[in-house]
């Protein structure tokens, strides 16, 4: 399993200290994290069928499946993010400095472009059968782009 990284190799204290991201350590949990992982890829799974008849549901899922990923990375590794409002940005912010390696910096960009179309989804800010299947489908490609990386990770 890989570490996550930081500069100083704690990931929760440097995001605390440089960002004021606060994420609480928690014991390691590798069969938790590979539960999260099996969630993350039936959530997206699920997503991919309805994009056609539910496309905010197919948004939602599939950063849910994204933000899983990386949240089981956290677990494996001691972490979890402090729930309430800004915990899914915690998790974007993790995946940034503690996971360089493993996320492309194209990746972290789509997830946070994919958590603010899931915002605008969720709370009417924008037609999403207006939509091209075609961004669903790339958002259901990044989050499956984001739960092989995170397999990998642990894998390494």
């Amino acid at each position: 399993m890989s570490e996550a990284k930081a500069p100083d190799g704690d990931a929760a204290a440097w995001l605390k200290r440089e960002l004021g991201v606060t994420i609480e350590k928690i014991q390691p949990n590798a069969a938790a994290a590979a539960m999260a992982l099996r969630d993350a890829q039936e959530n997206l799974t699920a997503a991919r069928k309805v994009i056609a008849d539910s496309p905010t549901y197919a948004v939602a899922g599939c950063h849910d499946a994204a933000r899983k990923a990386i949240t089981a990375h956290m677990t494996a590794n001691g972490l979890r993010p402090k729930s309430g409002e800004g915990s899914h940005s915690v998790v974007i912010q993790y995946a940034e400095h503690a996971m360089p390696d493993h996320l492309a910096p194209e990746q972290i960009k789509g997830l946070r472009r994919l958590k603010q179309q899931r915002n605008d989804a969720e709370y009417g800010h924008i037609d999403l059968p207006q939509w091209h299947a075609k961004r669903l489908d790339l958002a259901a490609d990044l989050a499956q782009s984001v739960i092989d990386s995170v397999v990998r990770a642990l894998k390494a």
